[in-house]
């Protein structure tokens, strides 16, 4: 029986898997540093939910920091505090009503009319769709009725305008959340 190294010295074929041992080929990446994250979509007019990964690839991350820098993405005093109240939070129970105050927040903020207030011009047809991109990006599976299973700038739905909205403002934050490492004190389900 001929082992790997006298088998790469004659030249023959060597199956990946035995490369893989080799060094030949880095090993694929292990999921366990990956979790799954499900949201559900507080926008009655797009039930269901995605999934986020956590943490985001480079990719996403790279996509999301654009479209913030892009689309001036921004948060009122309100959100700001209701940020640092979830920062501070370490007990679950606190954190899950401060996640659950926030988003609330912002789903309703974007309808004030007074200034300042959370994401300048989100409601702008344009900023939505510049920002579209780097969430279809982050979002790794899509459950929403309505929307398709991959959407696509082409594909994702755009009317009614409000309800459209409310689910972009919903998925900046669920996203926002990830890019910020709002979950880091959360033990990993996977461990």
């Amino acid at each position: 029986m001929w082992n790997i190294t006298d088998l790469i010295r004659q030249g023959s074929v060597v199956p990946p898997e035995k490369q893989i041992q080799l060094g030949k080929y880095p090993p694929k990446p292990s999921r366990k540093a990956v979790v799954l994250k499900q949201v559900d979509s507080p926008v009655k007019y797009f039930p269901g939910h995605v999934i986020l990964r956590d943490p985001m690839t480079p990719k996403a991350c790279l996509h999301w920091e654009q479209a913030i820098e892009t689309c001036g993405i921004k948060y009122c005093p309100e959100a700001l505090q209701i940020i640092g109240k979830l920062m501070k939070e370490s007990q679950d129970s606190g954190r899950k009503d401060a996640e659950k105050e926030l988003q609330k927040h912002m789903l309703y903020c974007i309808e004030k009319t007074e200034k300042p207030h959370c994401r300048l011009a989100l409601r702008d047809t344009e900023m939505q769709i510049e920002t579209l991109p780097a969430i279809i990006e982050c979002v790794e599976e899509w459950h929403i009725k309505k929307i398709p299973e991959h959407p696509t700038i082409d594909t994702f739905p755009f009317t009614p305008v409000e309800e459209r909205s409310k689910l972009i403002a919903w998925l900046i934050g669920e996203i926002n959340m990830v890019w910020k490492g709002n979950g880091l004190d959360e033990p990993d389900p996977n461990a």
